[in-house]
């Protein structure tokens, strides 16, 4: 049976997709294709394009970005920023040069294992899936982060942060044919955390969007597919931080061993919800 990663938003925390990525492998669990979505399209395409024995790399790459920033939190800066007539606080800078590094290929077909990136259009305001073309415009409209980073144009489309849309899209993967989904779906737990500027009230909504999207995916399950859901309750906090990447890496190890003990069973993937807590 088609068996489909889907791997979701949660910025930072994608390293904690790694440890899940690694266990993945060393249980020889099949994987046919791969859906990624916001920060779950980087890790997805790493999966897509290497051999399952190349996956260590991707540790070093997330212990690599430990202790960068994402965007700078001056604020004079940023009001200097919204006086200029473009469509985001900052330029896509880090993630350009991330690709620049690790992207393997520029193109889909080139994968290993088909895959899937979702992101939104804005002018028609519908999730878009993307599987062809330049996995560099997929990849940056993918994690676009509306307002932080700018769209990208896609053909007709002016793409954002597949997040908005559906921040860990199963039903991307359902429709291409998978009938068994690992959803890897680690969007933070929301808690009361008051942002400090504009940048974090644009992040922070985002989250509060992205845990909506995940209720309503959570309470209308999808019928035609084996879904294991996989969601840790992790601080959401975290999720613009990189000082938590070692954390996050060491903490993921311990989360898929006991998640994979009781949804990998006899060498069979048992559906259903799999919370985990420390």
């Amino acid at each position: 049976m088609p068996t489909a990663l889907v791997l979701g938003g949660g910025g930072v925390l994608g390293a904690a997709r790694v440890g899940f990525i690694r266990r993945l492998r060393e249980l020889a669990i099949p994987v046919d294709l791969v859906v990624g979505t916001s920060v779950g399209a980087l890790n997805a395409a790493h999966v897509a394009f290497h051999e399952p024995a190349d996956h260590d790399c991707l540790t070093e790459i997330w212990r690599g970005l430990a202790g960068e920033q994402l965007v700078h939190r001056n604020v004079p800066r940023i009001a200097m920023h919204l006086l200029r007539p473009r469509m985001s606080l900052y330029l896509d800078t880090f993630v350009r040069t991330l690709l620049a590094e690790h992207l393997a290929a520029d193109d889909f077909a080139a994968a290993r294992i088909p895959l899937s990136v979702t992101a939104t259009d804005l002018l028609s305001g519908e999730r878009r899936v993307l599987h062809d073309g330049s996995l560099t415009d997929a990849l940056l409209a993918s994690t676009a982060i509306p307002g932080v980073f700018p769209p990208v144009r896609i053909s007709d489309g002016l793409l954002v942060d597949g997040a908005v849309s559906d921040p860990t899209d199963i039903a991307a993967a359902v429709a291409l044919g998978a009938t068994v989904v690992i959803a890897i779906d680690l969007s933070g737990e929301l808690r009361a955390r008051e942002p400090r500027n504009v940048v974090e009230v644009l992040l922070r909504s985002l989250e509060v969007l992205a845990e909506s999207r995940t209720t309503c995916t959570r309470e209308h399950a999808l019928h035609g597919a084996s879904v294991v859901h996989i969601r840790p309750g992790l601080s959401s906090a975290t999720g613009s931080d990189f000082a938590s990447v070692d954390a996050l890496l060491e903490r993921s190890a311990v989360m898929a061993s006991e998640v994979f003990a009781d949804c990998w069973v006899d060498g069979v993937l048992r559906a259903g919800s799999y919370p985990w807590s420390a």
